[in-house]
Formats: structure tokens, C-alpha cells, sequence
């Protein structure tokens, strides 16, 4: 089994966009270290793999990730920064920053970075004075990019050829143009918008990275060309970027950039439907029209090595002894579930393996190892979205006589995909499902009265497998084994969320709208609507186009069975507004 997953990605994709060591790792690391990640032979630090990762315009969100005892703590501490940001306590983000370990070796120097990142993100939301922000913006680029720069000039535009940046430099060079227009020097704000456009544009980005670069771009260089009356230019770089946000079913920017496509060709139907979109998201979300484009840097699906073991463990029904005698000493299982020790490479791969787990600290999700089929995998998951089952079929064959060798996860999740297909095919009786799925997760056999996953790490793969299992369930009439899974998953979730891991706001979403269905088959209706609600809330917080429209049709559904003749004119009143919510949407994203 390749344990190298990450290493032979990355070396896979370089090779591919034919880029060079010095242009993928300049500043990064040195050469030696960049050889060693990419044969295998050194992992490297979370934010280094991160930081290459987005050089290559990959969306790190892509990935699940394993960390040890010292690495894990350092996660959580920038968990903390970015949340007391994100909740404005800028006062108890400083203080995190502040506290945040001394790493004064050179190979911690991206935690520097990010830190620098952090504070400048503060003086942002503080307002403070565009010089202080200018100086620590430079400053954060520094630690990765040689900049010359004197306080009366600005960063030379050649800054952007032949090089690639990770999503923290990316975001600084972003509030550096912003600075420009917030000091009235609009001229030198246009070229930069213009030139990070055209960066974007020219060099090979993910979709999923992209889009976290591109709406506010786009946004800001189409106000310059319409001040300007240069209304073809606008217009382009407009439907540019709606047709990519359209494409990827996000909000974020959408509203606004609509507002700007009917200003330009004055279309005043479209320009009512825009408007109320937008009144939707305020009422909805009432501080989003209000709140100032800050970059947030996430760090999601990440994994603490002793909870994955111990979880796991205890889900395969295996004692401690058990494990040990397949894989360590008694004593080394002991510490590292504990946490009490830095548990060795080998050590690590093996216990892993022997829990049926890729031994590797990065799991791609959607990626092939084999860059040729890049994306292949989510493809695939749209074409089954989009109902085009036949079109996805002749994709999974294709992918199944090209992934024969490959990695474990691939064959896996292809399995999934299989079993996604037959399900909506209704090809599957309860017992195939469970046959199915206990092969896919590499189970001797799966007994759904004795599964106890409410402890456990659950990763992608194994919650949309969870999904999928849960709509058969409920398809068989199966409610007395969604209710089960249903309060496990409840009990995940709030575990989870406990341990200030990530917050998986779309499992969430999962959870309401299951227990809404449950309430529907008790005929709880009104109960049902006020938990579809509060799952519709979540979604429109989200921006969740795909559960936006799942909780609006459930929603719409459940009213027609509410029966109570004093409320009955409120219920017709939200059923308008519902259905118009849905014309609205429809009309947008033409679906």
C-alpha cells in the first residue's frame, strides 16, 4: 500500500502544470526538505503541506489530516485564534496569539506567518490606519517573499510572474489592493485587481480554491470599471464571476454581483428577483450585508492520531491487547491513545493499517493520487446530483479499469459511488445495503444493533456513506434503524463539537433534517416545521444552495399536513414565501 500519498501528489502535480522545486517551494522550505517530502521520506509540518498544497492551487479543504500529540495542540490553538476572531472577541485573539507556542526554529516559520496573518486581520476589523496594515502586511509576505519596498513606493506588479502563493499570501496581496481604493489611490487599487485577475485566471487553480479568491475580485474590479463608464469590461468580468459562483452553488458575493449585472444592462425584472435574494440573506443572516470581506483561514477535517485510534478501536470491537499484539507493545498503544507520547512514523502506519485506515497522515477526498484523473471522483458526485445516472455509470466504469492498482481510499470510495447509483436505481433490499456497506468500510461483517460509532472519528468517506445508508433506510421504511443511527450521530456531533474540533455545520444539517422526516412518519407536523425551519436558517447561514432547496421543498410539503384552523393563514403566508424562495432560486441558478 503507497504510504506516500501526499509526497507522490504533490510530485504528481508539479510535474504535471511543469513547474520547478525552486518556483513551488521558494521560500518554503529548502531543497532538500522539498526532496524528502516528495519521496517520502519526510511529512512535514501541517502548515508547510498546507501552504504547498495551495501553491498548487490546490483546495486544502480536500483533505483529511492525522496529526500527533504536538502538532494536534498547535492545531487547536489556531482554532482558537481563528474562532475568537471570527466571533469578533479580537481582544481574546490576541491574547491566543500572545500565548501561542515560541517556535523560534526556522522549520516553525509558517506558524510565524500565519501569526503575522492573524494580526493583520485584527488591525483590519479594528479599522485601523492603512499604514500600520500596509507594514504588516509586508511584514507577513516577508517571511516567505523577498519584497523590496520603501514606504513611498508599492510592491512592484513583477511580484506576480513566475511565482506561486499560498492562500495567506494570496490574502494579503488581496487587502494590500483593497488598501489602495480605502486611501483614494484608485488608479493603483485597479491595477491590482486587474493583475491578481489575471493571476488567477492564468495559473491552474481548484474550483474549490478558487472560489475563495475570485467573487471579491471580481466585485471589486467591476465597481472600477462602471465608475469608469466602461461598461463592456465590467459586464465581462461580471458574468465571469456569477457564472463560476452559479457553477459551484455558492452566495458569497453573489447578491451583489447580480445587483451589479442588472445596473449594467438596466434589466429591472432580474434586478427585483436580485433584491429580494438579498433581503432574503439579511433577514436570514442580518450582519452578512453588513460585515466587510475579511479572509478567514480554515483548517478543516483535522484529526488528533490518539482519538482516531482509540475510537476506532472501540468500534471494531478490538481490546487493547488485541491491537497490541497485531501491531506494538501493550505499553507504546497505551501512550499514544492517551496521548502521552510522540508516536513514531512506523509505529503510527502500522497501528493505522491494522484499523483499517490508510496508514497516512493526508486522506484526499475527491483526489486521485494519479493526477490524470483529477477531479474525476467529484464529477462523478455532480453528475449523480444532477440525476444524469447513465453519464455517471460510464464514468465509474472508466474510473474502475484505471483505479485497479490504485489506492485504498479510490477503490473505496468508488465502491460508495456504486452503491450511490444502485441505491437511487432501487436495485437494493435493506440486507444487500448492509453487505455493501460493511465491505466498502473493509468489515468482516456490519451489525447495525450493536454499532456504536458515538464516540468515534467519523471522516468523509464514512459519513456519506452514513447518508446514503439513512435515505435507503427511510426509502425501506426502516425508521426504527434511523432513529438509532440518528441518536448516535446526535451524540458525534455534540462530542465533536465539545472537543473544539471542526464544527460540521452541514452533518448538522444532516441530523435536523432526519429528525424532521422522523417527526413527519409520527405526524408531529407542527413539530416537524419548526425543526425544518431551524435546519432552513442553518443552510441560508451556510449558503447552502443544495439544503437550501431540501429544506424549502420539505418545508412546503409538511404545511400541506398541518392541521390548525387558527394558524391556518400563517401557514399560507410562510407557503408563499417558501415557494417564491424556490421561483428565486430557480431563476438564478436556471435548475
Amino acid at each position: 500500500m503507497n504510504e506516500n500519498i501526499i509526497g507522490s501528489l504533490i510530485q504528481n502535480i508539479r510535474k504535471v502544470q511543469e513547474l520547478s522545486s525552486k518556483i513551488l517551494y521558494n521560500g518554503l522550505c529548502s531543497d532538500a526538505m522539498a526532496s524528502m517530502i516528495e519521496n517520502g521520506k519526510r511529512e512535514g509540518d501541517k502548515l508547510l503541506i498546507d501552504s504547498i498544497l495551495q501553491r498548487l492551487g490546490l483546495c486544502t479543504d480536500r483533505f483529511e489530516v492525522i496529526l500527533t500529540k504536538e502538532e494536534y495542540e498547535l492545531y487547536l490553538k489556531r482554532f482558537e485564534i481563528q474562532t475568537a476572531i471570527n466571533n469578533n472577541n479580537l481582544k481574546k485573539a490576541e491574547t491566543e496569539i500572545k500565548n501561542y507556542p515560541l517556535l523560534q526554529n526556522n522549520h516553525y516559520k509558517l506558524h510565524k506567518q500565519y501569526l503575522l496573518f492573524q494580526e493583520c486581520i485584527i488591525q483590519f476589523k479594528k479599522k485601523a490606519q492603512v499604514e500600520k496594515i500596509r507594514d504588516k502586511i509586508l511584514e507577513t509576505l516577508s517571511v516567505t517573499i523577498k519584497i523590496i519596498d520603501t514606504k513611498e513606493q508599492e510592491i512592484d506588479l513583477s511580484i506576480l510572474k513566475d511565482r506561486r502563493f499560498s492562500l495567506i499570501e494570496f490574502f494579503m496581496l488581496e487587502i494590500y489592493a483593497l488598501l489602495f481604493e480605502k486611501s483614494g489611490k484608485k488608479l493603483s487599487a485597479f491595477r491590482w485587481y486587474d493583475s491578481l485577475i489575471r493571476y488567477l485566471d492564468e495559473n491552474s487553480y481548484d474550483e474549490n480554491e478558487k472560489i475563495k479568491l475570485y467573487p471579491q475580485l471580481s466585485y471589486w474590479i467591476c465597481n472600477c470599471y462602471y465608475e469608469n463608464g466602461e461598461l463592456e469590461q465590467a459586464q465581462f468580468y461580471c458574468e465571469k464571476a456569477i457564472s463560476l459562483l452559479k457553477k459551484m452553488k455558492q452566495l458569497s458575493f453573489l447578491p451583489e454581483l447580480l445587483y451589479m449585472e442588472t445596473k449594467i444592462k438596466n434589466i429591472k425584472i432580474k434586478k427585483q428577483k436580485v433584491s429580494y435574494l438579498d433581503s432574503i440573506l439579511e433577514s436570514y443572516h442580518p450582519n452578512r450585508k453588513k460585515k466587510e470581506w475579511i479572509p478567514t483561514y480554515k483548517e478543516q477535517f483535522v484529526f488528533s492520531l490518539a482519538d482516531v485510534i482509540c475510537q476506532r478501536r472501540h468500534l471494531l470491537h478490538l481490546s487493547q491487547e488485541k491491537l497490541a499484539s497485531i501491531s506494538c507493545s501493550q505499553s507504546t498503544l497505551s501512550k499514544t491513545e492517551n496521548a502521552k507520547t510522540i508516536t513514531g512514523r512506523k509505529t503510527r502506519n502500522k497501528l493505522l493499517s491494522q484499523l483499517d485506515i490508510m496508514p497516512a497522515r493526508y486522506h484526499p477526498t475527491f483526489i486521485s493520487i494519479d493526477y490524470k484523473h483529477f477531479n474525476y471522483l467529484e464529477k462523478m458526485d455532480q453528475l449523480i446530483y444532477k440525476n444524469r445516472i447513465e453519464d455517471a455509470k460510464q464514468q465509474l466504469n472508466d474510473l474502475e479499469i484505471s483505479y485497479k492498482n490504485n489506492s485504498l481510499y479510490d477503490i473505496q470510495y468508488l465502491k460508495y459511488q456504486k452503491l450511490k447509483i444502485d441505491f437511487i436505481l432501487h436495485k437494493l433490499n435493506f440486507e444487500d445495503t448492509v453487505n455493501i456497506i460493511a465491505t466498502i468500510l473493509d468489515f468482516d461483517k456490519l451489525d447495525i444493533k450493536m454499532m456504536d460509532f458515538s464516540g468515534c472519528q467519523l471522516f468523509d468517506l464514512e459519513q456519506r456513506i452514513l447518508v446514503c445508508f439513512i435515505d435507503n433506510c427511510i426509502v425501506l421504511k426502516k425508521y426504527d434503524i434511523v432513529s438509532k443511527l440518528l441518536k448516535q450521530w446526535s451524540i458525534w456531533f455534540i462530542q465533536t463539537t465539545q472537543k473544539k474540533q471542526v464544527i460540521y455545520d452541514k452533518q448538522y444539517s444532516n441530523i435536523i433534517y432526519y429528525y424532521g422526516i422522523l417527526l413527519q412518519e409520527k405526524k408531529e407536523y407542527k413539530k416537524a416545521d419548526e425543526v425544518f425551519f431551524e435546519g432552513l436558517l442553518l443552510s441560508w447561514k451556510l449558503e447552502d444552495i443544495f439544503s437550501i432547496k431540501k429544506f424549502l421543498y420539505r418545508l412546503i410539503k409538511n404545511i400541506d399536513k398541518i392541521e390548525d384552523k387558527k394558524s391556518e393563514q400563517l401557514y399560507k403566508e410562510k407557503k408563499a414565501n417558501y415557494l417564491k424562495q424556490i421561483e428565486v432560486l430557480k431563476s438564478i441558478f436556471k435548475e
